[in-house]
C-alpha cells in the first residue's frame, strides 16, 4: 500500500463538452486528447505530488458528468469534497451561465 500525508477529494463540474475530462487527463496521466468520449455518471482519476518540503498528497479528481440527468448521481460525490473545480467555456457563455445546475440544490 502506498502511504500518503495528505488526501484531498476535487469534483470538477460544469456542462457537457467543456474540458473537464481533458483537464483532469492532463493533470492526472499528462497527455491531451482533443477528441474525448462523454463521461456517463462519474470518472474517478487519482495523482500523487510530492510537495517541496517532501509530503505527499494524493489528488483525488472526480470528473462529473456535464449531463442534467446524471445531477442526483454526481451529488452523491459531493461528501467530504475538499474543493471543486467549476468549468465552462470561454467562448460559450451559456456553459457559464448554466454552472448553477451542477452544484446548485
Amino acid at each position: 500500500m502506498f502511504a500518503y500525508d495528505y488526501n484531498c477529494k476535487i469534483v470538477l463540474v460544469g456542462e457537457c463538452s467543456v474540458g473537464k475530462t481533458a483537464l483532469t487527463q492532463r493533470l492526472v496521466y499528462d497527455m491531451y486528447t482533443e477528441r474525448v468520449d462523454s463521461t456517463i455518471g462519474v470518472d474517478y482519476s487519482t495523482k500523487i505530488f510530492k510537495m517541496n518540503d517532501s509530503s505527499l498528497v494524493k489528488l483525488q479528481m472526480w470528473d462529473t458528468a456535464g449531463q442534467e440527468n446524471f445531477i442526483s448521481l454526481i451529488r452523491t460525490y459531493y461528501k467530504d469534497v475538499g474543493g471543486a473545480v467549476i468549468v465552462y467555456d470561454v467562448c460559450d457563455r451559456r456553459t457559464f451561465n448554466r454552472v448553477h445546475f451542477g452544484i446548485m440544490n
